[in-house]
């Protein structure tokens, strides 16, 4: 069972990182609608898993959107490193 402290930096980084992918990436392979659905701190609060769901207009354009998003991971992760008050930032891992 995560602890409040967990629940809030999940909840903090799920804000920046939808943020990130929505406002600052200008990448053109990203189409649709990119949507975070959930996000899960390990308990040192170093690793973040984060879960999101693309819609697309098809197949192949979910998996270019989805490999955009994980080539920025190292510029969604500075962004969110502005953003948190923290010592580490913790390690983007998405998933689909």
């Amino acid at each position: 069972m995560p602890t409040r402290r967990q629940e809030k930096v999940a909840r903090m980084v799920k804000e920046a990182v939808s943020d990130a992918i929505a406002n600052h990436l200008s990448d053109p392979r990203i189409e649709g609608l990119v949507s975070v659905t959930r996000v899960v701190i390990a308990p040192d609060l170093r690793q973040a898993n984060v879960y999101i769901s693309i819609f697309g207009k098809s197949e192949a354009a979910q998996n270019k959107t989805y490999d955009a998003i994980t080539h920025a991971r190292r510029r969604i992760q500075a962004l969110l490193a502005g953003k948190l008050q923290m010592k580490f930032c913790p390690v983007l891992h998405f998933h689909r």
